[in-house]
């Protein structure tokens, strides 16, 4: 650094001279830009907005970011879902619950025999999922399908309740759908459905096999961590995005403080490990992961009797 400053001042002195002899005639000498070491460069990232992740603290006119507690964006704005979730994970969480759901409804009798519960599982996560990319605040595959599409899966999240002939019927077409739209076919033009609320107890079973079969045994020790931690920042954004769908208006004990509250760590916890997760940051990760499970826990205490 001191090579750096010292340049820096003769650059300047030199300058100075030149705007001095100004009126010498255009045959003047100037002074040459300083030449940096590589050792130099290297200090800084080629790109620091690729290094950033989650939120910008403000905007460049001072205006505070949009927080956990403020309300839902009115109809037309966009969510800042890209604070919770990049472009790339929300995609491959798509692609992940399609690909779950064609061994589902591959034959009736699975399906009938159990396979419909993972079915109304994975429509809900893919109702809420793209519900995200209708909204979201970024460039992102499918957005301009997505509010169609979006009624189907939140229909097939309600009929594939219970078995049957109709429940199936319904999820053949709406995973049909969902792979013209990961295939980029065209899908037929149509206004979009009546939303309809899915039912928010399929989002936390997802939460939780988040954190109980993904997160907390890549948090072992260091070198699982270090071998799993796209897995960990993958599961982690998916986390903050369904901290933030839970709270949605019209489910209970969403005006509930306390529930908000565990709601809101939950999600701060969430984006604090998927930090940590880009970084490879074990401790930060751990005790992230740590906060996370905190606050699950003390909201089952509360609010499963």
């Amino acid at each position: 650094m001191r090579r750096v400053h010292l340049e820096a001042s003769v650059t300047l002195l030199l300058f100075a001279t030149a705007v001095q002899a100004g009126g010498e005639g255009a045959s003047q000498r100037r002074a040459q830009p300083p030449q940096w070491s590589t050792a130099e460069v290297d200090v800084f990232f080629e790109d620091a907005r690729k290094q950033l992740v989650g939120a910008r603290p403000v905007s460049s006119s001072g205006t505070p970011l949009a927080s956990d507690s403020q309300a839902t964006p009115a109809a037309g704005e966009r969510a800042a879902w890209s604070a919770r979730i990049g472009a790339e994970s929300l995609a491959s969480e798509v692609k992940q619950a399609v690909n779950r759901l064609a061994a589902e409804i591959a034959k009736p009798g699975q399906f009938n025999s159990g396979g419909y519960l993972q079915c109304r599982r994975d429509f809900s996560l893919l109702a809420v999922l793209l519900r995200v990319v209708e909204e979201y605040d970024g460039e992102v595959r499918w957005q301009r399908d997505a509010a169609v599409v979006r009624g189907q899966l939140e229909l097939a999240a309600i009929l594939c309740e219970s078995p049957g002939e109709e429940s199936y019927a319904i999820a053949k077409k709406s995973h049909a759908l969902m792979s013209d739209l990961l295939r980029g076919q065209p899908l037929q033009e149509g206004p979009p459905g009546e939303h309809q609320q899915v039912d928010r107890a399929q989002l936390m079973q997802r939460l939780e096999a988040s954190v109980e079969e993904t997160i907390s045994p890549s948090l072992a020790n260091k070198s699982v961590f270090r071998r799993y931690t796209e897995e960990v920042g993958h599961e982690s954004q998916v986390l903050a995005v369904l901290a933030k769908v839970i709270l949605d208006e019209g489910y209970d004990y969403a005006d509930d403080q306390e529930f908000v509250n565990f709601a809101h760590k939950l999600s701060e916890a969430s984006v604090a490990l998927a930090q940590a997760a880009q970084r490879k940051d074990y401790e930060s990760a751990r005790a992230a992961a740590g906060r996370m499970t905190q606050s699950c826990s003390q909201c089952h205490e509360s609010y499963r009797g």
